[in-house]
């Protein structure tokens, strides 16, 4: 299996372009589970857990075949095809797939290495065709779509152009109408996603007011009734708990995120400590504010995606360190579990997408 050297990153409005139309169509490894692999089951997708969720494709972010390692998207179907839909010299991150498939939502760098040049951006699934949706003079960042694939929401560190906390917005592609949803001035609002018909979850450090302790809050639509669902631990001496990418149930009544289980503050982390940032793993908790954990990973579970169906796609990481117990790689694998956390599984063999293990990132479906 290839190795990743090692990249640690933090997570993660103007009059925009022409817009498209809504969506219509030596080493030691670390592990939790050993898996042993059948090769008659490798190579039949009528036995893998795939194959009886209603989700045709996914897309996935990897940077195997980047030589620069920067990255790029790729379309997973669920026959095990891989299609490479991205191949530039850009850094692009956060692909969100439309609901119909046919299309990708994220963002890019458009000057390498300048935060404040993320903007969002659609490219088209089949055929490879882009469309710039922002033209801010801060970043914007991270779109998600609505259930109908009208609308997409997303953070902005700017206030109609000006730097400012991040916000959250929204942008109807029919009417390429713009609209504030939060307005707080003091704390950054990011990484929002659409709950439901009625509401946005969102993270935030509205309540904790410190670096590197996000929790997860919930909005109306318009932005009012912001009320605050997880917690975590404002004692510093209990650790440095984070809780991160939220992404809600079909019927908006649970929203799913990772948690940092960290003794060290997340964007700290480097190859010799990152046993102090880590594990991360996937809890959820409903608009009540009462939490679970679903998984219990040594190392990463991450990045939980709900389908119609109530089950949930997400990705398992393995720690690969060196004699010395520096993190050097990882070796990442795509799970799918009940809306409850029971019945974890791998969703196809990892042999289907081989070297992508090493790399594996953001996804969606």
């Amino acid at each position: 299996m290839r190795l990743m050297v090692l990249v640690l990153a933090t997570s993660c409005s103007g009059e925009p372009d022409k817009p498209v139309g809504a969506d219509t169509s030596d080493t030691d490894t670390d592990t939790d589970t050993d898996t042993d692999t059948d090769t008659d089951t490798d190579t039949d997708p009528s036995s893998w857990a795939w194959a009886d969720i209603d989700r045709d494709r996914l897309v996935f972010h990897s940077k195997v075949d980047d030589p620069l390692g920067n990255g790029e998207f790729y379309v997973l179907d669920k026959a095990g095809t891989i299609t490479q839909i991205l191949d530039n010299t850009e850094i692009d991150s956060n692909p969100a797939i439309a609901p119909s498939g046919g299309l990708v939502a994220f963002h890019r760098y458009v000057v390498a290495g300048d935060f404040s040049s993320l903007e969002a951006f659609l490219v088209d699934v089949n055929t490879g065709d882009e469309t710039r949706l922002t033209d801010d003079a801060v970043a914007t960042a991270i779109p998600k779509w609505s259930s109908d694939g009208a609308t997409l929401v997303y953070t902005s560190w700017s206030t109609w152009g000006v730097p400012s906390a991040a916000n959250v917005l929204t942008l109807e592609l029919s009417s390429w109408t713009v609209t504030q949803i939060s307005s707080d001035a003091d704390h950054d609002d990011n990484d929002p996603t659409f709950c439901g018909d009625d509401a946005i979850a969102f993270k935030s450090l509205r309540n904790t007011e410190m670096a590197d302790k996000e929790e997860i809050f919930l909005m109306d639509l318009d932005g009012s009734n912001v009320r605050q669902l997880s917690a975590v631990d404002d004692d510093l001496a209990g650790g440095w708990e984070s809780d991160h990418d939220p992404r809600c149930s079909p019927d908006g009544q649970w929203v799913y995120f990772y948690r940092y289980e960290a003794t060290r503050p997340w964007s700290q982390q480097n190859a010799a400590n990152w046993d102090e940032v880590y594990p991360v793993n996937i809890w959820r908790v409903d608009r009540a504010g009462n939490e679970e954990k679903l998984t219990d990973c040594s190392y990463s579970c991450s990045y939980p995606v709900p389908e119609p169906g109530g089950r949930v796609l997400f990705l398992e990481k393995e720690a690969i360190t060196n004699g010395a117990g520096d993190l050097i790689g990882t070796s990442g694998r795509f799970m799918v579990m009940e809306a409850d956390g029971s019945n974890q599984r791998e969703l196809l063999p990892e042999s289907v997408y081989g070297d992508h293990a090493s790399t594996l990132e953001y996804h969606d479906w």
